[in-house]
This record gives structure tokens, C-alpha cells and sequence, in this order.
């Protein structure tokens, strides 16, 4: 295995950074945690469970010798018709041919995508425990179950040979499928809390790190090229498919920052990347799902929709609906994904594909070498409804299952634990939505309370609440001795600095006196 296999582990990694530019500064050690965490429980989620779920019956749709062996998979007899439902080989690695291999680490970046998406949702509103357990279902389970249905050999692909429906359920990049996945189940998880009782002033969320979101739009789009180059279930991709791929990529990327650009600059009077990151991560989502199956022109188009749907899908989110959604999981990935598994059934131009899913191995639809065609088809390729029903079927098919299946687990943690890391409850919603998009909402000490102040005295003589402890003890001092000549005022003025020790809030003796007090004499024999 060469190095480049390992490329499409950039597409987490990216998806990460980008998501991550809206967290605060004060919860960035929570989400370095999350986030590895998250990786890390993933992988061993798919390589306990997930693999042999996803790929158990993988040999009834491909030619390749290692993988053909893995033909045991759970079915529903219809009529003379093979309906796969779950895959039953693979589990722990176990009995997998060595050269078969290579599958798994092909779709380990997906998985570890998922496991991203939804735990960047899940850093500020449940502790590690809730986490890991989320991180475990999604990835060692539902992800796995909906990534047999496509790719394993299951019923969503076999739409085409059972059902006449094209050549199947089509994701070639895995990207949407992965989006849909993790968005329906944060879906469920921003259900289940109780929504804003008042609507959030219609302003962007801010951003906290703005290179981070920059690095992280670079990552995610190498790794996502690099994931249909290097992808083990296309071992006869042509160069000239991958290069086709990777411009589509970037047209549609580009247009989309491009959008997101202006708007930001025309609504904020400048640039915000974190709203630039959420489009071209949607773009990246909307494009991914057919890829080589599209022209340029159509690419720039998904583009411009992908930059619409995080913008108004973000508006509609806060203020339509009063629901939370920081990261934007419902608009960058559920809607993004939706509409790429939709575009797929719209726009594909029949240029590849050939004997997808065992459909059309020679011909299609009456023409030669003919691949997967679309609703709105160009050039000579005939049109194809029917690819159309079988995007909507998946649309629908793999939403509810991973709705339905997250929210029976998400309803029974909301009743045995305390959202303590909620940023609901720590900060109120109106109090949310007044902070500064470039202020740190990071804790401060508090500032020193003075009741009453000398017209006598200098400003300069006052302590800095910005300063050091030690810097305002000695400017208390200071003002101490510069007053011993001066009359005390009428009410006692007390200055104390809360500090924090041990859990408990602790209070300094008084450094101002009251008139009744004692006051130091000159030789300080009687300060206290």
C-alpha cells in the first residue's frame, strides 16, 4: 500500500477544522479531545462491526477476486428477487482476504467523516461518555447498515436490476451518503432539546479561527479526490475520470466561496470564512455524489445552490425554526447531502457508469456503453426517470433509518443525564446572539468594584482592572498611603478581589478603611 492511500483520511480531518472555527476559544481543549476521540472510536467501531455489516455480501457486486469471496449478507425474499439487508461477514477482520484489505482502509476516511460531523454537533451539549456512545452506534452501525444498501450489495442498489429503476442508487463519491447519515442523526439530536422561545437577531455566527477554516477547506478537498482515485471498488477508474472528477470538484468549490464571499461582504461589510467554509463544504457534499457524471457548467451550478442552501439554510435554521444548530449539521451536511443524491438522478450525463450496479454492462436504454443517465440529460445520452425514483428512494430510505435509529438512544440520554456542557443553558440565547462576531466569549477576571472615588485623587492612581494581581496590590498601596493625609469619606469603601481557591470563592480583607476604622500610623506599628 503506498502513502496516497492514506490521503482520504484528509477529508475528516478537514471537515473538522472547518467545523471547528465557530467553537470559542474557552472550549478548544473539549474539542481537540472530541475530535480525536471521535476518530479514534470510529475506527474501531468499523473494524470491529462496521466492515463486516457494510461489505459482507460486497461479492455479489463486484469482479474483484479477493472481494467476491465475501458473499454472506442477510435477505428478504422477494418473489425470485435478492433484497440484501445486512451484511454477515468481516467482523473483527476476521476470514477477510489479505489483499481485501485495502477496502477497509478505502472507507475509513468515511467513517471517520461521520464520526467528525456528528461529534462536533456533541462537544458543547454532553460529556465523553454520551460521545463515545454516539461515535460507537453511527459508525460501528448505522453508517455500516446504509453503506451495504449502496455499496455492498444491498436492495438500494439492486433498485435497478429488481425494479427497473435505473442502474440503482448511485453515490460514487460516498461523501453525501456520508453527510445524510451524520445530519439525520444530528437531526434527531437538535429535536430532541427544546427549541429558542424567542427568534435570534438575523447576524452570522461568529468565527474564532479563521485559518484553521482555510486549512481546513484545503484538506477536505484533497481528501475527497483522493478517496475516488485510490478507491478499491474502482480499480478501472481512468486517469482522465479522476482528473474529470477533481475539476468538477474545484469549479463547484470555487463558485461557491465565490458566493458566500460576496454575500458575507455585502451583509458584514467584509469577508467571513466561517460562512465561506460552510458552502464549500455543502458544494463539496452536492458534488461529490456524481462527480465524473457532470459537466463543468453543471458543477458551477451546484455550486452556487450549495452556497444558497448554507447561507438561507443557516437564516432559516435560527430564525424560522429557533433551533441551534452551531456547525450548521442540517444545513452543510443533511441538506447538502440530500440535494446531491437528488442532482445525481438530474443532471448526470450517461458519460460513465457503464454496468453499474450489474445495469448496462454493453448497452443501455438502446445505446452502446451508455452509463448512468439522468432526468435532464445532454448530448446523445437518452434520459432515464427512473434514476430519479432511485435517488429519492435512498433520500428517503437512508434518512429514516438513521433518524429513527439515533433518536431511540438520544430520547434515553436526554432522561439520565444533565447537559451540563450545554451551550444552551450556559449562555442564554438573546445573550448568545448580542456577542460580537470578533469577541471571546473565554472567561475574564472580574473587575474591581468601587462604590465611591475621590474627586482628589488622580486616575492615574486608581488601580487597572486589566492589570496583574500583584500590579493592583501595589497600586492599592499606593492609593493607601496617599490618603492617610486626606479625610476618610462619610461610608466605609471597600475594595476586595474575588479570587477563585479550591472550588470556593474567597474575599480579601478590605484595603480601604472606613472612617470608624483604625488607621495606620506613621511607623506602622498599628495597620491591623
Amino acid at each position: 500500500m503506498s502513502a496516497a492511500r492514506l490521503l482520504p483520511f484528509l477529508l475528516p480531518l478537514g471537515i473538522w477544522l472547518a467545523q471547528s472555527t465557530a467553537t470559542p476559544r474557552a472550549q478548544e481543549s473539549r474539542l481537540a479531545a472530541s475530535g480525536l476521540v471521535a476518530i479514534i472510536v470510529s475506527f474501531l467501531a468499523y473494524l470491529t462491526l462496521g466492515f463486516g455489516f457494510m461489505f459482507g455480501g460486497v461479492g455479489t457486486v463486484t469482479s474483484i477476486p479477493d472481494p467476491a469471496q465475501s458473499v454472506s449478507y442477510f435477505t428478504l425474499p422477494v418473489a425470485d428477487q435478492t433484497w440484501g439487508i445486512l451484511g454477515l461477514r468481516g467482523f473483527l477482520l476476521y476470514s477477510v482476504p489479505p489483499a481485501a484489505l485495502d477496502l477497509f482502509i478505502s472507507f475509513a476516511p468515511l467513517v471517520a467523516t461521520v464520526a467528525v460531523m456528528l461529534s462536533s454537533i456533541l462537544v458543547s451539549r454532553t460529556g465523553m461518555a454520551t460521545q463515545i456512545t454516539a461515535v460507537t452506534l453511527i459508525s460501528g452501525f448505522i453508517f455500516p447498515v446504509a453503506g451495504f444498501w449502496l455499496w455492498g450489495g444491498g436492495w438500494l442498489g439492486a433498485l435497478g436490476i429488481n425494479l427497473n429503476l435505473g442502474h440503482g442508487a448511485v453515490d460514487i463519491g460516498g461523501v453525501s451518503t456520508a453527510a445524510v447519515t451524520a445530519g439525520a442523526a444530528g437531526m434527531a439530536w437538535l429535536l430532541r432539546g427544546s427549541r429558542d422561545q424567542q427568534s435570534l437577531p438575523p447576524q452570522l455566527p461568529a468565527s474564532y479561527h479563521p485559518f484553521r477554516a482555510l486549512i481546513g477547506i484545503v484538506c477536505m478537498i484533497i481528501g475527497a479526490c483522493a478517496f475516488f482515485a485510490g478507491n478499491s471498488l474502482y480499480p478501472t477508474v481512468a486517469e482522465s475520470a479522476t482528473s474529470q472528477y477533481t475539476i468538477n470538484i474545484l469549479v463547484a468549490c470555487s463558485v461557491a466561496s465565490l458566493v458566500a464571499l460576496a454575500y458575507s461582504a455585502f451583509a458584514l461589510h467584509r469577508p467571513d470564512i466561517l460562512i465561506t467554509g460552510r458552502a464549500v463544504l455543502a458544494a463539496l457534499i452536492m458534488t461529490a455524489a456524481g462527480g465524473i457524471l457532470y459537466s463543468s457548467g453543471v458543477a458551477a451550478l451546484l455550486g452556487l445552490l450549495a452556497a444558497l442552501i448554507a447561507i438561507l439554510g443557516a437564516y432559516t435554521m435560527t430564525i424560522v425554526l429557533r433551533i441551534r444548530d452551531d456547525i450548521g449539521i442540517v444545513t452543510t451536511a443533511l441538506l447538502a447531502g440530500i440535494a446531491g443524491l437528488m442532482c445525481v438522478g438530474v443532471f448526470a450525463n450517461g458519460n460513465y457508469g457503464s454496468g453499474w450496479n450489474s445495469v448496462g454492462a454493453k448497452a443501455y436504454l438502446g445505446i452502446n456503453g451508455m452509463g448512468i443517465s439522468g432526468l435532464v440529460s445532454t448530448g446523445t445520452a437518452a434520459t432515464d426517470p427512473g434514476q430519479l425514483t432511485a435517488q429519492l428512494t435512498a433520500i428517503f430510505a437512508i434518512v429514516a433509518f438513521s433518524f429513527a435509529i439515533f433518536a431511540i438512544p438520544a430520547l434515553a440520554i436526554r432522561r439520565v443525564s444533565i447537559p451540563q456542557y450545554s451551550s444552551d443553558i450556559a449562555m442564554p440565547a438573546p445573550q448568545a446572539a448580542s456577542i460580537s462576531q470578533s469577541q471571546d466569549i473565554s472567561p475574564t477576571p472580574e473587575p474591581i468594584s468601587v462604590t465611591a472615588t475621590s474627586s482628589q485623587k488622580p486616575a492615574a492612581d486608581k488601580p487597572n482592572p486589566g492589570a496583574t494581581l500583584l500590579e493592583r496590590l501595589r497600586m492599592a498601596r499606593v492609593v493607601r498611603a496617599s490618603n492617610k493625609s486626606t479625610p476618610a469619606p462619610a461610608q466605609a469603601r471597600h475594595v476586595a478581589y474575588p479570587m477563585r481557591a479550591g472550588g470556593r470563592r474567597v474575599l480579601l480583607r478590605p484595603l480601604m478603611r472606613s472612617k470608624e476604622a483604625p488607621v495606620a500610623s506613621e511607623s506602622g506599628e498599628k495597620a491591623d
